[in-house]
């Protein structure tokens, strides 16, 4: 697996990783952490290429699966995660 660390993006690609959605149940509440294709998604930026310019790491961002590579597993921080690569012009917002 690799690790998120490793991953040098080219010109204005980012790497994403998908933020778990926060859903309450009869008083339970739980971390939804399913990729849904059809729908925008949240998103928290781990890397950048050089030339991005309008998003930063650690930023939030709305972005469709549909626009992102395929996701895969990868590490970061030490733990697994799902994530993709896409351009930073994919990127509908920045959540601030």
């Amino acid at each position: 697996m690799i690790d998120v660390s490793k991953l040098t993006p080219m010109r204005n690609d980012v790497v994403l990783r998908l933020k778990p959605v926060h859903q309450a149940s009869n008083s339970l509440i739980y971390f939804k952490e399913q990729i849904d294709r059809t729908s925008m998604q949240y998103f928290t930026v781990l890397r950048v290429g050089p030339d991005v310019k309008h998003v930063s790491v650690g930023d939030t961002v709305v972005c469709s699966w549909k626009r992102i590579t395929p996701p895969f597993d990868a590490l970061h921080d030490g733990n697994q995660c799902k994530v993709g690569i896409t351009s930073e012009t994919e990127i509908d917002c920045v959540v601030v």
